[in-house]
């Protein structure tokens, strides 16, 4: 539903504007506006700043008049950016800016560009958290390092002499952790975090009780974790 408001100044010419654009958010009124319960709460909280909704819905209407009532609220504290444009920008303690950066940020294109900036550093930081290992990638990696920490055991207690028992142990540990891990995780079943085999080995024998008979060798590995 597009806004048909005549401008002030163009009353008498039979002008009529027929976007919510301009200075509009001078004029627009309570009245104006259609109102539910949705509506009065984004006018009401004052930390809900964005909307969503088609083309022609009345966005910019309802953001002017946010606008609006949040600049009688705060005119003598805050700067709304940017200047003489319906859209809240965010409010910002004068004292903390200088007259040089005031004036930036009162201009339209320079507010758009540090939006678009926001909005490409939050897309990036999101794809960020997003691209963590999947769980057959965690499966995967847990038994390679499990092979390598068993590998490197059965070389050191084929190669040395003295053999380094404690070492070796610690590998064994660390295999047999890193193994249960990775079965648990196949199977999406939550672990915390810990180094104890046997009770790691327990978790998966509530999936698979033929780890049962491994508890008491996981008994005697634990010790050796880090």
């Amino acid at each position: 539903m597009n806004s048909l408001l005549p401008m002030s100044d163009e009353v008498t010419s039979g002008k009529w504007i027929t976007e919510a654009a301009g200075n509009i958010f001078q004029i627009v009124q309570d009245n104006f506006l259609y109102r539910n319960e949705i509506i009065n709460r984004f006018i009401r909280e004052e930390e809900r700043r964005f909307v969503v909704a088609g083309k022609g819905m009345g966005k910019t209407l309802l953001l002017a008049y946010k606008r609006k009532i949040l600049e009688e609220k705060y005119r003598s504290a805050s700067l709304f950016i940017p200047k003489d444009n319906p859209y809240v920008g965010s409010m910002i303690k004068l004292r903390e800016l200088t007259a040089d950066v005031i004036n930036y940020l009162k201009d339209f294109d320079h507010c758009k560009s540090l939006w678009l900036l926001a909005i490409e550093l939050s897309a990036l930081s999101q794809a960020a958290q997003s691209a963590e290992p999947s769980d057959a990638a965690w499966v995967h990696k847990w038994l390679v390092r499990a092979q390598d920490d068993l590998d490197t055991a059965k070389h050191l207690y084929s190669n040395y002499h003295p053999k380094k028992l404690e070492i070796i142990c610690y590998l064994c540990q660390q295999a047999t952790e890193k193994a249960l891990k990775a079965y648990l995780t196949q199977n999406d079943f939550a672990f915390p975090f810990t180094h104890d085999c046997r009770k790691l080995c327990l978790l998966c024998a509530e999936q698979e009780n033929s780890f049962r008979e491994f508890v008491d060798d996981c008994v005697d590995l634990t010790p050796y974790a880090t």
